[in-house]
């Protein structure tokens, strides 16, 4: 199940009706403040329908009704359109009741940019189903799945030969069942899953695009029957979290967040380029990519010319990837005048790569800032245009 749309009207930013298109993997771009969060608010709240008030869950608390509607409109209904593969749900503030919502409708997974870091240890006993929007309890559900091997069964289509993330990644583990073929892979040390070996297990699995990743891999030793201690390996030396970077911690997080998430899952983002170099940003859409192909909805919010970069690439190649950039606008209203609101424009490409109707903030500050920076060099070096460079 597929959510194709998502329609907001009169919700914080949103005074007119809007929709917004999506798709398997969707990138979230814009200014700050130009709609981006209430966006990601609205799936939130659709996440949040089992909850006794779904404006302030168990995802995210989102205040009064009275301050969620748009201050220009007189209108106190907020009313949210969700369109699925299979149907469509409207939800308005007034006709809602939550204990007709069926448990297993809308499920969904939220990592905040406010999750937890680096820590000497973490709580072994997990309170959440999965875990919570800061994070608390994914290194306990990666020690609990740590020798699970459904991963693997459950994900078929991830480790078939022909998946394209083969020909990005060489040291991805494709699924080998033909012993003839596996003790070629074997003898060449490649590596290869099937229903048994220990390369299946889920720490494994993980531990297989941290590796690609970062370099590292990760062990959980348990401290005590309430505690947890990550240790990280690489090129034969361990290292405990306070002596690796906080980026690296933080790309562990969202591999376990992805892949301990069930199928038919919504999964949000927020900042997945926090204090990551911009290569680690770029290799991590890959793995975006990868887990949102077994029916998983992947949305990411960022401020990252590089995941954006990535995501233009997929959406050339057609795999399955919007780009959708939020922006605020005056515009002219019959009913109420002029009015400020988000305005939504998909990225869209032209058949060499170029894109259309290029809007003025969509991570163009590098070339704002290289134009400023040559003209005064040019300036400086007395050239004109033509002459940079000329001997």
């Amino acid at each position: 199940m597929v959510l194709r749309s998502v329609t907001i009207n009169n919700y914080k930013s949103y005074a007119v009706e809007t929709t917004i298109n999506c798709s398997k993997l969707n990138v979230l771009a814009g200014t700050n403040s130009s709609g981006k969060t209430s966006f990601i608010e609205s799936l939130l709240i659709l996440g949040q329908l089992r909850d006794v008030n779904f404006f302030n869950g168990h995802l995210k608390k989102l205040g009064d009704i009275s301050n969620l509607k748009n201050k220009q409109l007189s209108s106190n209904e907020i009313n949210f359109i969700y369109k699925f593969d299979d149907r469509d749900f409207n939800l308005s503030i007034n006709d809602i009741n939550p204990s007709k919502i069926n448990e297993d409708e809308f499920n969904l997974i939220y990592l905040a940019a406010e999750r937890i870091g680096i820590q000497d240890s973490y709580p072994k006993n997990r309170n959440e189903k999965l875990f919570d929007a800061g994070g608390t309890g994914l290194i306990s559900l990666l020690f609990e799945r740590k020798d699970d091997k459904s991963f693997i069964k459950d994900n078929m289509s991830l480790f078939t030969k022909d998946n394209p993330v083969f020909t990005e990644f060489e040291n991805l583990y494709f699924f080998e069942n033909d012993p003839e073929e596996q003790i070629k892979l074997s003898l060449q040390g490649k590596k290869y899953v099937d229903y048994t070996n220990e390369n299946g297990a889920f720490l494994n699995i993980v531990n297989m695009w941290f590796q690609e990743l970062t370099g590292y891999t990760v062990e959980i030793r348990q401290m005590s029957s309430q505690l947890l201690q990550l240790i990280y390996q690489k090129d034969g030396y361990e290292f405990e979290p306070q002596h690796v970077g906080t980026g690296i911690t933080f790309i562990l997080f969202q591999l376990i967040a992805l892949m301990a998430t069930p199928k038919d899952y919504i999964v949000i983002i927020e900042n997945p380029e926090i204090h990551l170099h911009p290569s680690l940003q770029s290799r991590l859409m890959y793995f975006y990519r990868w887990i949102s192909n077994e029916e998983r909805q992947i949305f990411i919010e960022t401020h990252s010319d590089h995941i954006f970069n990535v995501a233009k690439y997929f959406k050339f190649r057609k795999d399955n990837c919007i780009v959708n950039f939020f922006k605020i606008e005056e515009i002219k209203s019959v009913e109420h005048g002029t009015l400020n609101t988000v305005v939504i424009k998909e990225v869209q490409l032209d058949s060499e790569g170029n894109i259309l109707d290029y809007p003025d903030g969509l991570f163009d500050q590098y070339l704002i800032d290289n134009s400023r920076f040559y003209k005064e060099v040019f300036k400086e070096n007395g050239l004109g245009r033509g002459s940079l460079g000329k001997s």
